[in-house]
């Protein structure tokens, strides 16, 4: 794997958050919308795989914009939702285009992991923003329940239950780890 002793850095433009996002999943994909029925939609990647999708709130405003795209293919920040197997089974579609420096069909998931067997590791996410007050402590902006990510790949020894950052790139449905390191021990 990478280095063991990165720094993380804070989101660009988000000064409020005490520390770094240590719970994420998120990643960019090239598709298109499709209208399943009046409300519904799915995602077909450029590779011509098809996802269940949801749109965020956030996603709203992009839409309008992209009403005359729908159906033809351009990059999207997604939040992938994996099986126990590991393929991507469902992504949640954000109104945040892409920026530059990642690369379609890449992944950044950070959380604890929660098991490793036969190549797929669990990871816990628990997406929660805090807030800081007085330099010392921290309030919850939004709280959101925690799920798990399922990634193709092997850890170095027993890394149950330590913080990690992964770099992932899609093979299909599965999401392979291409790099990583641990941000924290148990």
């Amino acid at each position: 794997m990478g280095e063991m002793d990165r720094k993380l850095t804070p989101m660009k433009g988000d000064k409020s958050v005490v520390s770094p996002p240590d719970f994420q999943a998120v990643g960019t994909l090239e598709g298109s919308l499709q209208l399943q029925d009046s409300q519904l939609f799915q995602f077909v990647t450029v590779d011509g795989l098809t996802l269940d999708t949801l749109l965020t709130p956030r996603s709203y405003p992009s839409l309008r914009g992209y009403c005359e795209r729908i159906g033809q293919p351009f990059p999207w920040t997604v939040y992938p939702k994996t099986d126990p197997q590991g393929d991507i089974i469902f992504v949640r579609l954000s109104g945040y285009p892409p920026s530059e420096d990642r690369k379609v069909d890449e992944f950044w998931i950070s959380g604890r992991v929660g098991q490793q067997q036969a190549g797929v590791i669990s990871v816990r996410i628990h997406p929660n923003r805090c807030l800081t007050l007085d330099g010392v402590r921290s309030v919850p902006l939004r709280s959101f329940p925690p799920f798990f990510v399922n990634l193709q790949g092997e850890l170095p020894g027993e890394a149950i239950g330590e913080l990690w950052r992964f770099t992932c790139q899609r093979q299909g449905l599965r999401l392979e780890i291409r790099d990583g390191f641990k941000v924290k021990d148990r």
